[in-house]
């Protein structure tokens, strides 16, 4: 069974009240990707995401070549470029790049919390 912040929340809510409380988010599911899933999110974050960025007036540093975004990612992608935005966004523009430039649907946890 898999376990998620907000169950955890609810089954120990004393313990975790004197922790610090619980996240409104529940973490993502651990997920490993295979060398072809990672190469389809290269392609998608090169062929859609990162344009469509750039649309909204940002800039991405130095992007990784395929073959190292794939060796270098185990699993799951290590590069992000959201994280990688120039000017980096102010808190409030996150929903509209949610919005307008998703990530790609087998890693939509990439958006910054």
């Amino acid at each position: 069974m898999l376990l998620r912040a907000g169950t955890i929340c609810l089954a120990v809510s004393a313990a975790v009240t004197l922790l610090g409380g619980c996240s409104a988010t529940p973490p993502p599911p651990v997920l490993f990707l295979s060398d072809e899933q990672l190469s389809g999110v290269y392609d998608d974050f090169t062929n859609r995401l990162l344009p469509c960025l750039r649309l909204l007036g940002l800039s991405i540093g130095e992007i990784p070549a395929r073959d190292l975004f794939v060796s270098q990612s185990a699993g799951y992608p290590r590069w992000n470029p959201y994280l990688e935005l120039e000017p980096t966004p102010a808190e409030g523009d996150w929903p509209l790049i949610a919005a307008r430039c998703p990530p790609p649907a087998l890693v939509p946890h990439l958006l910054p919390d």
